[in-house]
């Protein structure tokens, strides 16, 4: 039903473009974000230590997250494609 409609498939491709770009930008902004809290963190005293490790593990876990995500949506797309 969906397959006569004009707009689905190039709604289809661009979601799955998009997926694919966020899931190969997502690795390098993660390392990214850590690398610029890392050094916070060694210029910082140590009550902001914490709060430079604290921002580490959330850019890890976004990063995972996102990437993840992007996975989980670019498989449904490839199953639902067939």
């Amino acid at each position: 039903m969906l397959d006569n409609f004009v707009g689905y498939t190039g709604l289809i491709q661009l979601l799955n473009d998009g997926t694919t770009a966020l899931m190969f930008l997502s690795v390098p902004a993660t390392a990214l974000f850590i690398g610029y809290f890392a050094f916070q963190r060694s210029q910082a005293d140590e009550m902001d230590q914490k709060m430079w490790g604290k921002r580490m593990k959330n850019a890890l876990i976004s990063g995972v997250a996102v990437l993840l995500s992007s996975s989980l949506v670019n498989v449904a797309f490839a199953y639902f494609k067939a």
